[in-house]
């Protein structure tokens, strides 16, 4: 019998799954306003019906306060709604269908780094030599993306941060400095990391971009089959919205000039309806430029406003509901 060990090509899972509890549960068939409010159970049926599941997005843990009331974790589920019958073909299920692919360590290439971004890598992943996938050196990757890839390596999983728990919503997507600072990227279609969102602990917002962020944003749920995309101005906002709607794919295109193209980066030819949810911050011309665009392209387009600073839960409860289009 070998001794050797065989080393699978992937992360921890539950590292892997880290942010995208929106797209398990679409995964699983559950909606995903179990993030916000208690729903049905989907294991079983409990007192004709009542609700009694609900789901934490940050630690990815579900409760039922009748057949699981001390939670268990995302992957458990998946063996409970009969998906999986261990945990690692449970594992194995969310890594398909979220499409996960193998991964290396991700090292950085530290020497045309300034500092501190050189530090930072040093320190997390000690000085290595850096190849992609491909074999190609890591250098063809522009500087700007590396390091702002550097900081996000840096930084941990926001999970319970000040910010988001002040706001009342999970911190979707985003990551945490050590300082406290919130981290969200944004990418385009192709997933290439253009930019990101940094937000202070004070709720200050800072964009960060190689120049004009040219129709990349933040982005949460699935856009490649999605009849319906929606775009928003603020990553609060967006959180908030893609909870509440029932894990809708949705966009953040952080300023007020790169609506339009991110509207355009992120639209496939199964999109038919676009729903955009603006604010006081958003220029005034954009309904008439949204309108302009959704015509030309056979589009149904859905204008909801809100005069507030954001769409954040705590609106959303001020309310005791969301807007309709008007």
């Amino acid at each position: 019998m070998s001794n050797t060990k065989t080393v699978r090509p992937y992360l921890d899972i539950k590292a892997q799954i880290e942010g995208r509890c929106s797209e398990i549960l679409l995964l699983l068939g559950i909606n995903p306003l179990a993030m916000a409010t208690q729903i049905t159970c989907p294991v079983a049926e409990h007192h004709a019906g009542r609700v009694s599941f609900r789901v934490n997005p940050v630690t990815n843990r579900y409760f039922c306060a009748h057949c699981q009331p001390k939670g268990a974790s995302l992957v458990d589920l998946v063996i409970q709604l009969g998906k999986a019958e261990s945990f690692a073909a449970a594992a194995d299920y969310l890594r398909a269908g979220l499409d996960i692919k193998p991964q290396k360590t991700p090292l950085q290439a530290l020497g045309d780094m300034p500092d501190p971004l050189a530090q930072i890598i040093s320190k997390k992943h000690g000085d290595h030599p850096v190849q992609t996938d491909d074999g190609d050196p890591v250098n063809d990757i522009p500087l700007f993306e590396q390091q702002i890839t550097a900081m996000l390596d840096a930084a941990n999983p926001a999970n319970l941060h000040p910010y988001s728990l002040h706001r009342r919503f999970a911190p979707l997507g985003a990551r945490a400095t050590d300082g406290g600072n919130l981290l969200i990227p944004a990418h385009d279609h192709a997933g290439n990391l253009c930019g990101l969102l940094q937000i202070s602990l004070q709720g200050k917002h800072l964009v960060v971009s190689d120049g004009r962020l040219m129709g990349a944003a933040s982005t949460l749920g699935q856009f490649k089959d999605a009849r319906v995309i929606a775009a928003t101005l603020d990553w609060e906002s967006q959180v908030v919205l893609h909870t509440v709607y029932g894990g809708m794919p949705i966009i953040g295109y952080l300023t007020p000039d790169n609506a339009l193209l991110a509207v355009d980066e992120f639209l496939t030819s199964a999109t038919k309806e676009i729903w955009v949810f603006a604010g006081p911050r958003d220029v005034p011309e954009l309904q008439a430029g949204m309108t302009l665009y959704a015509n030309n392209n056979d589009l149904k387009l859905k204008w909801f406003s809100t005069k507030e600073p954001d769409y954040s839960i705590a609106y959303a409860k001020k309310l005791g509901s969301f807007p309709h289009p008007t």
